[in-house]
């Protein structure tokens, strides 16, 4: 994913002749602009030495945005993994997962935004609030009992 970019740049350079007209795929004065249509698509009748660099290289330039949409969704997946289920340094996902007997109920205490409706020291139970006072202050004291 680091170096991904330069595939990118080396598409845009290719795209480049094309997209400001040094190099024509069809009559020259025809300008092609919003895709809203099927009108507006240039055809192109067969593939030639003039439109298969320009088909590459809108193929590097749609790898290089799913490379970085795909990096950007695991990184935060595992991002999120290590601050939900990580207490401390030592313990890992597959150890929490295969010690724990209901792991999704445990996985699920430990979102934040399932706190309102569990009462954090009886899971099984659904916690109703009383007042409007209990249920602002329930984020605060849920993170002052998480707090190092």
């Amino acid at each position: 994913m680091y170096v991904s970019w330069f595939e990118c740049f080396l598409a845009t350079l290719i795209i480049l002749p094309y997209k400001y007209g040094i190099i024509h795929l069809a009559e020259p004065n025809h300008i092609f602009e919003g895709f809203e249509d099927l009108d507006n698509y240039l055809q192109l009748d067969e593939l030639n030495l003039k439109s298969i660099p320009v088909l590459i290289a809108s193929l590097m330039e749609w790898h290089y945005l799913g490379i970085v949409n795909s990096a950007f969704s695991c990184f935060l997946l595992e991002r999120t993994l290590a601050t939900v289920l990580f207490n401390g340094p030592i313990i890992l996902i597959p150890a929490t997962v295969s010690s724990e007997k209901d792991w999704r109920k445990r996985f699920w205490y430990y979102v934040p935004l399932n706190k309102i409706r569990i009462q954090p020291e009886r899971i099984e139970e659904p916690y109703r609030l009383t007042t409007i006072e209990e249920d602002t202050n329930i984020h605060f004291i849920e993170l002052n009992k998480l707090w190092i």
